[in-house]
Formats: structure tokens, C-alpha cells, sequence
């Protein structure tokens, strides 16, 4: 599942190519939202410029203004079709798949035998290859977790909510942040409650 919410299975490369005439719509098509927006918005600058060129801007400058957006929307719409051509192989698909369980395998047996570096490492690598990876942010959460590490897991699972959009991890992820928030009450006490022993609030009783 894609962060657009376009179930992988549904996505095309040939429509991802046709959109990306409209540079960054295929990227956003194909899951790539962030790269798709950057890409986006070099094109409109770019036919902000030429626009001016012939608007509002007169003499040497309106020439340099046109030459320079034409060039940025050329470029933006050659980068954004190629770059999808590129990107929708159905070989590099297939490559980025393997590699992904093969990273996926590696950080959970890591993180069973308690190496959380390497279970890190293993997930944060899945994100190389599809920054909106829900279960990628799911893992990397709860490594964060078993370091004690609060803010960071708070941080991921917020990132898992934005982007598990099938609400897979749903369960798992509620669950873990409330242990989570347990551990915290546990180790930051309440103000006004004692946080010694039984035995020593008994004897502190005794003596009153």
C-alpha cells in the first residue's frame, strides 16, 4: 500500500508515465508524494518565469527570465519522465522486493537476538528503498521502544499512522504504545504519591 492509499497491485507504470507530462503527478501516482511535490513545484517556478517573461517583464531581462523558466520546465518534465521510466522497471521492481525481505528477514532475526543496531540498521535501509514503508516504521518504533527511547518511538508511530493507510498495524501499534505509556507512568510517579518500597511506607507509617 502506497502513501497516496492506491493499493500496489492497482498501480500502473504505463499511466504512472502518461502523468508524469504533468511533472511530479506520476510520482505522486506511483507513492513517491514528497519527490512528486518537489518536482512539482520546480515546475510551476519555472512556468511562473515564463509567464512573467511575457507579462510583466520588459527589455534584456525578459529574454534571460524566458530562456531560464523554459529551461526549468523542459528539464522538469524530461527528469520527471525519465526518472518514472526508470523507476517502474519491472526488473528494478522485483529487485527492490528481494532486497526488501531480505532486509526485512535480517532485522527481525537481529532483533531477536537483542543486537537492536542492527535491527535498526535493517529497517532504516528498508526506508531506502520506499520511504513510506508501514511496517519499516512499525519496527523501527518498537527497536526505539526497547532502547527506552520514548520520544523517537513517538515520533515513528506517528509516521506509521501517516502512512499505513490500510490501517494494517493497527492493533500492534495501539498496543505498543500502551505499553509504552506504562512504562513511562511507571518510572515518572505521580506528584504527591511516595515512589518507595511497600515495606518502607509501612515502617514511615509506623513511626507516625
Amino acid at each position: 500500500m502506497s502513501a497516496t492509499g492506491m493499493d500496489e497491485s492497482k498501480r500502473s507504470r504505463v499511466v504512472a508515465i502518461l502523468l508524469s507530462a504533468l511533472p511530479g503527478s506520476g510520482h505522486v501516482h506511483w507513492g513517491r508524494v514528497h519527490q512528486g511535490l518537489c518536482i512539482f513545484t520546480l515546475f510551476m517556478i519555472g512556468s511562473f518565469a515564463v509567464l512573467n517573461s511575457y507579462l510583466l517583464v520588459l527589455g534584456h531581462w525578459e529574454h534571460v527570465l524566458r530562456y531560464i523558466g523554459g529551461g526549468l520546465v523542459a528539464g522538469t518534465v524530461l527528469w520527471a519522465v525519465i526518472d518514472m521510466s526508470l523507476r517502474t522497471r519491472p526488473g528494478r521492481i522485483e529487485a527492490e522486493a528481494a532486497l526488501r525481505d531480505r532486509l526485512l528477514r535480517q532485522g527481525i532475526i537481529a532483533y531477536l537476538h537483542a543486537e537492536l543496531g542492527r535491527a535498526e540498521e535493517a529497517f532504516l535501509e528498508m526506508l531506502r528503498i520506499d520511504p513510506y514503508d508501514p511496517e519499516a516504521w512499525f519496527r523501527l518504533a518498537v527497536v526505539a521502544c526497547r532502547r527506552g527511547d520514548s520520544r523517537t518511538a513517538m515520533r515513528r508511530f506517528a509516521r506509521l499512522r501517516r502512512y499505513d493507510v490500510a490501517r494494517k498495524w493497527d492493533w500492534e501499534e495501539r498496543c505498543e504504545e500502551s505499553r509504552l505509556r506504562e512504562r513511562k507512568r511507571r518510572s515518572s510517579p505521580e506528584r504527591g504519591v511516595d515512589a518507595s518500597s511497600p515495606a518502607e511506607q509501612k515502617t514511615a507509617e509506623m513511626t507516625v
